[in-house]
């Protein structure tokens, strides 16, 4: 039973709940309703107030006397023509709304049929240039050297203004001095030269029409640009080559020797090439910008020729060293006769063989002799004496090499002997003449010498008998001079080859 009392009692508080609520809303309408009454109720206190044309104005509180006012002041005209033209002004074209300095109006003759005296002249307004308008009835509005104004009658006169000067708007005292009535308006002609307004209010809308949307998509620009002139390879692209050397200068008649070239600007490629006289080397191989390394083949004649060095590009510059190397034969002289303290003097007759005689000291002497005519001053060099060979190439004795004509009278043609001078004109000058000197024992390298047989190894020393007087040389003598260590100078051939 105790469960049921709250079932009964909620239809009963939403009863309550509903007459509040319709209570509140009554009273808001009360509310509303008084507050809009008590604002439009007048007050019990009213004023009385009459305006009649051509009659004073009557303001007065009940039990109070009546309150009278004139006639209305002239000055109140002037105003009211002072907003007219300031409500005609036209904003100039720098700016709207701004005005873009102090412009006097044009002064304009009015003929007037019945002269009055000028109103107190106006202020100038600051802005662009006025029109003066044309009036049809009322006061006449009479242009003057200062912006327009009208001419009314007025009992007090205000002393004019300069126009550079801001003066208030003037203002007249109060007087009860009726206007004369002034029907006949005044013959104002329009003016003649009065600027237009230039921005005169029209009826219909604005004209500018909006630009159309320039968000279209612009196609690409980069269209691949064919190469100019300047992108196209010119023979300075590629350097000439400048060959300074070639390492063996030499190849006996018939042998393939390996060569290599030392130079600059040297270029890698399918195009390099490298000849003499225009037979080209075998196996061209590009080391560095300043090395080449090829063989020289066995099918070159004997002779001197140039090497030239082509490299690859469009024009392919070539570079060339004449004189540069020398495929020879030699001649060999009859056995060699020897006397005082000489070893082997048979050994050193025939081909360089690794096979030497010896010239222990200074009484040793070999002769060799070569026929007639001898050994005469030909092209490159024209004897060449081989050394005993000590790998990589010899280590040079002291000796001493003379050239005779006759047997009787003897040139030294090659000295090496310690002290500088005495070898010219020969493949090794650069070893004497180096900071060492003539060194006894000096290693010379192979590739700087001559080479003996097919495939044997280079020891010979070149030597040009052009450089004495003398010739051409039918015998050939070797000594030992003095000094060095006491050892024998090994003497393994020699041959001529002019």
């Amino acid at each position: 039973m105790e469960t049921s009392h709250p079932k009964e009692d909620r239809p009963r508080r939403r009863h309550w709940e509903w007459l509040l609520l319709l209570l509140a809303l009554l009273l808001s309408f009360a509310c509303v309703f008084l507050a809009t009454w008590f604002s439009l109720t007048p007050w019990p206190e009213r004023v009385k107030a009459s305006m009649l044309a051509g009659d004073g104005a009557n303001y007065k509180r009940s039990g109070e006397e009546d309150v009278a006012f004139g006639s209305v002041d002239p000055g109140v005209g002037a105003e009211a023509a002072t907003d007219v033209a300031r409500l005609r002004l036209t904003p100039s074209a720098a700016g709207r709304g701004t005005p873009a300095g102090i412009a006097l109006l044009p002064p304009t003759p009015v003929p007037s049929i019945t002269p009055t005296p000028p109103l107190a002249a106006v202020t100038s307004i600051p802005g662009p240039t006025v029109a003066s308008p044309t009036p049809t009835h009322g006061p006449t509005l009479a242009p003057s050297p200062t912006p327009t104004s009208a001419s009314v009658p007025t009992p007090t006169a205000t002393e004019r203004p300069t126009p550079t000067e801001e003066v208030p708007i003037p203002t007249a005292t109060a007087s009860s001095t009726s206007l004369p009535p002034t029907d006949t308006p005044t013959a104002v002609p329009p003016p003649t030269d009065t600027p237009q307004p230039t921005d005169t209010p029209h009826a219909h809308p604005p004209t500018h029409t909006p630009a159309p949307p320039t968000d279209t998509p612009v196609p690409p620009t980069d269209t691949p640009v064919p190469p100019t002139a300047t992108d196209t390879p010119t023979p300075t692209d590629v350097p000439t080559p400048v060959v300074l050397a070639i390492r063996p200068q030499v190849a006996l008649l018939g042998s393939s020797v390996p060569v290599t070239i030392t130079g600059n600007n040297f270029e890698s490629g399918a195009g390099l090439q490298a000849d003499l006289d225009g037979t080209a080397l075998l196996n061209v191989t590009w080391i560095s910008a300043t090395m080449l390394t090829a063989d020289v083949p066995s099918s070159l004649l004997s002779g001197i020729y140039t090497l030239a060095v082509t490299n690859p590009g469009p024009t392919n510059p070539t570079g060339s060293l004449a004189n540069a190397f020398r495929v020879f034969t030699y001649t060999l002289a009859s056995p060699p006769t020897c006397s005082g303290n000489v070893g082997n003097c048979g050994d050193a007759a025939g081909a360089p063989d690794r096979n030497y005689a010896n010239i222990i000291d200074t009484t040793g002497v070999i002769t060799f002799d070569f026929g007639s005519p001898g050994i005469t001053n030909g092209p490159g060099y024209d004897l060449v004496f081989y050394e005993r060979d000590n790998p990589p190439g010899i280590q040079l004795d002291f000796i001493t090499i003379e050239v005779s004509s006759d047997g009787s009278t003897w040139t030294t043609l090659f000295n090496w002997d310690g002290i500088p001078g005495g070898v010219v004109g020969t493949n090794i000058d650069s070893y004497a003449t180096d900071g060492n000197g003539e060194l006894y024992n000096e290693p010379i390298q192979a590739n700087d010498l001559y080479p003996g047989i097919p495939g044997g190894p280079n020891t010979g020393i070149a030597m040009d008998v052009g450089v004495v007087p003398g010739g051409p040389f039918q015998y050939v003598r070797l000594t030992r001079p003095p000094g060095g260590i006491p050892e024998s100078a090994e003497v393994d051939a020699i041959v001529r080859l002019n």
